[in-house]
């Protein structure tokens, strides 16, 4: 079954993201003490509670629960807010999907932002992006490769600023990332902050049940765990 676009009127009112299997371990000894083995292996899991008060978002969360843990979709977390935007020099404001670049009628493109600067090859979790637009790159920030999901935990490079401003310039910068990469990815694959997504499925088969008042209105919560 080919893979589907998550559903925009499925807007969550509130959304958990996180990764399950980030250690391994024996268990405790007899004297209580427990030895932990980082796992880069870890699979992105997520919740996302989603209200149906319209004719539209109840038939979609329908066709959702319908369609089953076969189905792929391609979602990702709500990350505007966060994601590193080009900064307006004159007024200081970050340049989103929101704003126009430079009172053009389209929208500002920002889809080449972020590139890898090199190739990054199957289960490694350093690579290596170039900023050709945009704002500082900080730990804990969400990015996406290919449809992969990734948090930046740590920046193992400086991240090229302005003397005097402090604004991000262009420049390589190199990121320490979980999970580890689920694919080779080749030099220029875009790097994608402002809306990252992953492939995911269906945590379970009764996930997601929807309960509608006076047969009307209601949510649906949908646990979602990585499709490998």
């Amino acid at each position: 079954m080919a893979d589907r676009i998550w559903d925009s009127v499925l807007v969550p009112s509130s959304e958990q993201w996180g990764l399950k299997g980030t250690a391994r371990t024996g268990g405790q000894s007899f004297s209580g003490a427990e030895q932990l083995v980082e796992s880069p292996t870890a699979r992105v899991t997520a919740s996302l509670t989603i209200p149906c008060n319209t004719r539209e978002k109840v038939l979609a969360a329908r066709r959702v629960i319908a369609l089953g843990r076969s189905q792929v979709w391609v979602l990702g977390p709500i990350e505007v807010r966060r994601a590193p935007w080009a900064v307006d020099p004159l007024t200081g404001g970050k340049i989103t999907y929101a704003r126009q670049d430079g009172g053009a009628a389209t929208p500002y493109d920002r889809a080449s932002d972020f590139v890898l600067a090199s190739a990054a090859l199957l289960n490694t979790t350093t690579i290596t992006v170039t900023r050709r637009a945009g704002g500082h790159v900080l730990p804990g920030q969400f990015l996406s490769i290919g449809n992969r999901l990734h948090t930046i935990v740590d920046l193992l490079s400086g991240d090229p600023t302005e003397a005097g401003s402090g604004l991000a310039i262009p420049g390589n910068i190199t990121l320490s990332i979980r999970p580890w990469t689920r694919a080779d990815y080749a030099a220029g694959a875009a790097v994608e902050f402002g809306r990252p997504v992953c492939r995911m499925r269906l945590a379970s088969d009764d996930t997601g049940d929807l309960a509608l008042q006076l047969s009307r209105m209601g949510s649906a919560t949908f646990d979602f765990v990585e499709a490998t």
